[in-house]
């Protein structure tokens, strides 16, 4: 068995750790490091050749806690509109305190103690045309937004045509949409930061971040009680690939993905709405230190939900949603790496081998959700089921309920 502590490949001045400190894969990637191991021959301080499992020190992501975020925020929203032109901010009040409940304001008293979390502007620059920018949100909802398209809102299934694979933090986005009749063409752009979270102590801190930018078209299109809609967009990640991180010792190029969805609604009687969405994903890794040329993978996410509003009350709504968060299908990364040792010579030899991406597990969340006006607020419940959290087949099954009740003072 090899020491443990910084080693270096054989035939290679680069070092590695083994333990944890290879890399972290991205949620779209669950348990793939647990299924292949990623052999190659290491040299210890004296040079002598121990044969390596690099995939034993690349660790998941972590876990999303996706019901105590759900309903543990403490956030305040505000809009306002003015003929052609809307305004919305969220802001987290963070240290305000005071003995009686405070309304939202931003004035010089409570501005800064609030934390604001996300704004988004949008008008009407042309009769047929319409401009959105949001500052710490994404270019996504500003499509939809500006499409008139809006979704069932659930605690913790997601829609599937808005999942990137990974943990992304915007800084702003920017996006226009034209009208022709019943078409709509809307082009956007956004920057961010891919966020890795993850204990370590070798390389690797939690709350790491890596840039992204996101440029993106769609089409849709309306009539009657159909919509339907088509869009692609590609996405440049600096130092991540589709949410993973990799220590120097493998390559930390980066990455491009394009991504193609198509989503249909239909609303077959007043007060109904069906709708699904799905996702393919290609990506490209970069060439960088190991990590060969032409490595790609591919990931796939999709949701289907209906709802009925008038149900129990007037303005209630139940809903059911079964979506599958995004997750790698195939493909994984090609690394050139040293797979035996001469003694005599003192020589690596080198051969391809493959980092597949592709975890056993694969992820199927379903809720079902009522929330209506209840006590001079708004009342959500909640019953959901998560198959392979994570996308990680040994975790168990995750299920249970949940209330929120939310009403302003």
């Amino acid at each position: 068995m090899a020491p443990q502590g910084q080693l270096s490949l054989a035939g290679t001045e680069t070092a590695v750790v083994l333990g944890d400190g290879t890399g972290v894969l991205g949620p779209a990637m669950g348990d793939a490091a647990r299924r292949l191991p990623l052999s190659t021959v290491i040299l210890d301080g004296y040079d002598r050749a121990y044969s390596a499992n690099l995939a034993a020190g690349i660790g998941n992501a972590r876990l999303d806690p996706k019901l105590y975020d759900a309903v543990s925020g403490r956030t305040q929203g505000l809009d306002v509109k003015a003929g052609e032109t809307s305004i919305a901010f969220t802001v987290d009040p963070g240290s305000v305190r005071a003995a009686q409940p405070v309304p939202l304001r931003l004035d010089d008293e409570h501005a800064e103690k609030a934390r604001l979390l996300a704004a988004r502007i949008a008008t009407r620059i042309a009769p047929n045309t319409q401009l959105a920018f949001a500052l710490r949100q994404g270019a996504q909802g500003l499509e939809a937004s500006l499409a008139g398209k809006v979704r069932p809102a659930f605690l913790l299934a997601g829609e599937g045509g808005s999942n990137l694979g990974f943990t992304a933090r915007g800084d702003g986005a920017v996006a226009v949409r034209h009208a022709m009749g019943p078409l709509g063409l809307t082009v956007s752009a956004e920057t961010g930061d891919v966020w890795t979270d993850r204990i370590a102590h070798d390389g690797f801190d939690r709350g790491q971040q890596a840039g992204f930018a996101r440029y993106g078209g769609a089409l849709d299109w309306s009539r009657g009680a159909v919509d339907l809609a088509v869009g692609a967009s590609w996405l440049a990640e600096d130092e991540t690939v589709l949410g993973a991180r990799f220590a120097d010792s493998i390559g930390a190029g980066g990455a491009e993905s394009l991504f193609f969805d198509a989503t249909a609604g239909w609303q077959p009687a007043p007060g109904w709405s069906l709708t699904a969405d799905y996702r393919r994903g290609f990506t490209m890794p970069q060439a960088a230190g190991m990590v060969e040329s032409g490595s790609r993978f591919q990931s796939s996410a999709w949701s289907v939900d209906a709802q009925k509003v008038g149900v129990l009350l007037r303005g209630d709504a139940l809903g059911l949603r079964i979506a599958q968060p995004l997750r790698v299908e195939n493909g994984g990364i090609a690394l050139t790496l040293p797979t035996g040792w001469d003694y005599a010579t003192e020589t690596a030899t080198f051969g391809r081998r493959t980092l597949s991406l592709t975890p056993s597990g694969r992820e199927i969340d379903g809720e079902v959700r009522w929330t209506g006006p209840w006590m001079g607020g708004n009342l959500t419940a909640s019953l959901f089921y998560r198959r392979d959290p994570g996308h990680v087949a040994s975790i168990a099954d995750d299920k249970g309920a949940a209330l929120r009740w939310y009403a302003k003072f």
